[in-house]
């Protein structure tokens, strides 16, 4: 994982069958923040599949 630079995270590894994937965490705030996940398509580019817009109980 590493910082993404405007204060979220970012985490790269590979899927079940051996894509690129990558998770963001963005919009990160004491209550809040942005989830994303991405698959990388045949041609390397990064495809979103999943995206979550989570609150802190």
């Amino acid at each position: 994982m590493r910082p993404d630079g405007v204060g979220g995270m970012i985490q790269e590894g590979t899927d079940a069958e051996g894509r690129r994937s990558r998770w963001t965490f963005t919009e990160v705030t004491p209550a809040s923040f942005r989830w994303q996940g991405f698959s990388a398509s045949p041609d390397g580019e990064f495809e979103l599949f999943q995206e979550m817009h989570a609150t802190r109980a």
